[in-house]
């Protein structure tokens, strides 16, 4: 089980950069607004997403559940694969196996 901040959705650093600073300026429209309190609590969030996101952030590995190998999705289709034999010949156009 992975926790919050180790979800594949926080990956990309845009969007780690993009909940922290939407708790800034929500802790700032909260301080213009004459709300103290809810702008101490936006602020507070801001820097627990800094600490979490950034100082103490390790992407999530990758397992076989996000990520599908080529080979099983290979597997998986419903023609079998076939390896050709390279010592077979190879019919060309015209060629068939009607004896005349």
């Amino acid at each position: 089980m992975t926790a919050d901040n180790q979800h594949p959705f926080f990956r990309p650093r845009g969007r780690r950069i993009a909940v922290v600073a939407l708790c800034v300026v929500w802790a700032i429209v909260e301080w213009i607004g004459n709300q103290p309190f809810w702008g101490m609590l936006a602020l507070a969030m801001a820097a627990y997403g800094y600490w979490t996101f950034f100082i103490n952030y390790t992407p999530p590995e990758e397992t076989a559940s996000t990520v599908a190998p080529v080979e099983s999705r290979a597997s998986e289709s419903s023609e079998p694969a076939v390896d050709p034999d390279p010592a077979a010949p190879v019919a060309g156009p015209g060629d068939d196996d009607r004896k005349v």
